[in-house]
């Protein structure tokens, strides 16, 4: 099984409805299903969630609260 540290910005394409737009984000799902068949095991640092919140702060307030209504 591999194992892979993954940036915010791969999780933000997962958890966004816009994400469609986004740039890689075809990897950022190959990545998710993976994980989903058990063939890739994430870790990641302990400051990844704020990381994450940080990122989509930086989009608008509102996507703030959507990525933060999914944890």
């Amino acid at each position: 099984m591999k194992k892979l540290v993954l940036d915010a910005s791969v999780t933000i394409k997962w958890l966004l409805p816009a994400a469609e737009h986004e740039e890689d984000l075809d990897a950022a799902l190959n990545i998710l299903r993976g994980v989903k068949a058990f063939e890739l095991e994430l870790y990641q640092p302990a400051h990844w969630l704020a990381e994450t919140a940080a990122v989509a702060a930086r989009l608008t307030p509102e996507t703030a609260r959507q990525v933060h209504r999914q944890f």
